[in-house]
């Protein structure tokens, strides 16, 4: 792939890490915008082979981004010496960050899930344990192409992506014809990702390899004052330990995972209690308060910019975070990335934090009922649906207790869940199958199962007649089903290794590793197969 001009855009004028205006390219005038950028070289090995996994970038961009529907800004922007490893087909649909060619064709996009914010109204929405704000603040990762060239990012998209942002256009609260170059990211990077009063320590929990072979979660905690510190890192790794190996499907996908902590001291110990009588005011870093926005239950931090900056610090981090609150009431919630519980005591705070989680990671919604009637659409979420067959799951019905039951999202009527109970409905109860499908498909769209490669280099140069070995490590638990083509041929079936004599000529090498777990029993999107690829040339 030659010489190509990169814009970075989200739908409905989510302006990333160099801000120009949204309205700027919300009527439809790519070739306006494009034709405003430099050029960049962006290495795709063969785009148009579906489903492969490729190193994008040497390295990531984490980016700190927060706003309402009137704008948004970049707080930071830290370098991750990472590489950006992506899929070569990416999102097409829906709320995303798209990197655009010089003829405005698509080369790379990033999906956002909006679904933790309510930036179509002015007002806070509490579904059960789920937060949904008027104001956004998240972190993405892009890949890191400041080092080869020039770029600009906008922000642009179209009236129909309503999901994250309510139609219409949201003009970025900076001047229109400003934009933020490579120089300006450069030096939001050289500030770092936040100025410290009191240096924080962080602790790898769990590491079970690379990071960018690997999901990272990020433990934090509020309430825990300096000479708790021994504490609070005892509690994160006992939580770590409940949900990656006593907690399925994560435990079963575990060697998945890192886990990382970040402690930062408060003052005090413990939470703000505003509902108790005299009310309970306490001194906390992040801020943490029961009877969030009047919800009694409802447990979060009241600085979330602060959580993410913090998360941001481990040693790498794909922008969902936990926090334990050193209190033993009772409480939690969810919004957007982050999921927020108490300590509590003989793992009740855990199966808590961990219900929560399910939220913030999974995308899962609560399945406990109160009185009252749904009526609205079908929900998006995998564990509800409003169509009283429950057709939705309709392939696991009869097994492992799913079928049809009334009550879920809050509603006693209207609403069906897959089983009679789940850890979305009773955090001691396991998660049901359909959530556990849910999550191991969340994991896989945030991540891929394939971690070393050999050869290393993508790029492979053999002798007319000469032999190469090509072989990829597994991350799939039991190891997978391998298949290997070379130029769309399949070659050989099985075998985490496989040996070949080319001959001349240019030759694609793909090999496509399939999990089949009964953990899930749909993938329409074929998010179970991970392919790698390797372009031979033998001249």
């Amino acid at each position: 792939m030659s010489s190509s001009i990169v814009s970075l855009f989200v739908s409905e004028s989510k302006a990333s890490t160099l801000v120009r205006t949204a309205a700027l390219c919300a009527d439809g005038a790519r070739g306006l915008c494009s034709a405003m950028l430099m050029c960049i070289t962006l290495l795709i090995p063969n785009a148009a082979v579906a489903a492969e996994k490729s190193v994008i970038s040497q390295s990531t961009l984490m980016l700190l981004v927060s706003g309402d529907a009137t704008g948004l800004t970049i707080e930071r922007a830290q370098r991750m010496n990472v590489p950006y490893i992506g899929t070569t087909t990416f999102p097409s649909s829906g709320n995303r960050l798209e990197l655009l060619g010089a003829d405005s064709t698509v080369l790379y996009s990033v999906a956002l899930d909006g679904s933790g914010w309510n930036l179509g109204g002015s007002d806070w929405v509490i579904d059960g344990d789920i937060l949904r704000r008027p104001t956004i603040a998240f972190v993405v990762k892009i890949p890191d192409l400041t080092e080869q060239q020039d770029t600009r990012v906008m922000a642009a998209g179209s009236v129909d992506e309503v999901s994250l942002l309510a139609a219409g256009s949201f003009d970025v609260p900076i001047a229109f014809d400003q934009v933020y170059s490579n120089a300006a990211l450069e030096l939001l990077a050289t500030r770092g990702w936040k100025l410290q009063m009191t240096l924080p320590e962080v602790r790898t929990l769990f590491s079970n390899g690379p990071s960018e072979e690997r999901y990272d979660i990020v433990v934090l905690g509020d309430g825990y004052t300096l000479s708790e510190k021994a504490k609070f890192f005892a509690d994160a790794e006992d939580w770590s330990d409940w949900l990656l190996r006593g907690t399925e499907p994560y435990a079963s996908y575990r060697s998945s995972f890192n886990v990382h902590a970040v402690f930062r001291a408060s003052a005090e110990s413990g939470a703000d209690h505003p509902d108790a009588s005299p009310p309970i005011v306490k001194d906390t870093y992040y801020d943490a308060t029961y009877a969030y926005n009047g919800a009694g239950i409802c447990l979060f931090t009241r600085d979330d910019e602060a959580v993410l900056r913090d998360a941001g610090l481990a040693p790498d981090f794909e922008g969902v975070v936990a926090v334990i609150v050193n209190d033993a009431r009772h409480g939690g919630c969810s919004s957007g990335p982050i999921a927020v519980a108490y300590q509590g005591s003989s793992g009740v705070g855990n199966d808590t934090l961990t219900h929560e989680f399910g939220h913030a990671f999974g995308g899962l919604y609560d399945e406990y009922n109160m009185f009252t009637t749904y009526s609205g659409p079908e929900p998006q979420y995998a564990n509800m649906t409003a169509d009283h067959t429950c057709s939705k799951w309709n392939v696991w019905h009869g097994i492992g207790g799913v079928g049809c039951f009334e009550g879920a999202g809050g509603h006693m009527y209207g609403l069906f869940r897959p089983e009679a109970d789940c850890k979305m409905r009773a955090s001691h109860e396991e998660h049901c199958e359909i959530c556990k499908e849910a999550l191991v498909l969340r994991l896989y769209s945030r991540s891929h199962m394939i971690g070393s490669f050999t050869p290393s280099a993508l790029n492979v140069t053999v002798m007319p007649g000469g032999t190469s070995t090509f072989a990829i490590n597994s991350l799939v638990p039991g190891g997978g089903v391998f298949r290997w083509y070379v130029n769309g041929a399949l070659k050989q079936a099985g075998g985490s290794s496989f040996t070949y004599t080319f001959g001349g000529g240019e030759h694609i090498v793909r090999v496509v590793l399939e999990d089949t777990t009964p953990f899930v029993r749909r993938d329409p999107a074929n998010l179970l197969e991970t392919a790698w690829v390797w372009m031979v040339s033998s001249p």
